[in-house]
C-alpha cells in the first residue's frame, strides 16, 4: 500500500517537512530522508524535544513537526 502521509518510505512519499530542529524522532534515526529540522508528521508517531527529553518542549507545549515552527518561542532554524 502507497500511502502517501504513511512514514515508512516508498514512491508516493511526501517529502519531510521543515521543523525545530531540536525535535526527535524514532524514525529520523533510521530514513535517509529525514534529520534535524526536516521530519515527516504522523498522528502515531511520537516525538520529544532534543531540550527537555520530553513530549513536550521547554514552553509545555506539544512537540510535534506541525507544533514545533517559527513563532514558537524555543524555536531553532537549521
Amino acid at each position: 500500500m502507497n500511502d502517501p502521509l504513511s512514514p515508512s518510505p516508498n514512491e508516493s512519499s511526501t517529502p519531510p517537512r521543515p521543523c525545530c530542529t531540536e525535535l526527535r524522532c524514532k524514525t529520523m534515526y533510521y530514513r535517509p530522508d529525514e534529520r534535524p529540522g526536516r521530519l515527516h508528521h504522523s498522528d502515531t508517531q511520537t516525538y520529544w524535544c532534543e531540550l527537555t527529553q520530553d513530549p513536550q518542549g521547554p514552553d509545555g507545549a506539544d512537540a510535534t513537526p506541525l507544533a514545533c515552527q517559527p513563532g514558537r518561542a524555543c524555536y531553532r532554524a537549521e
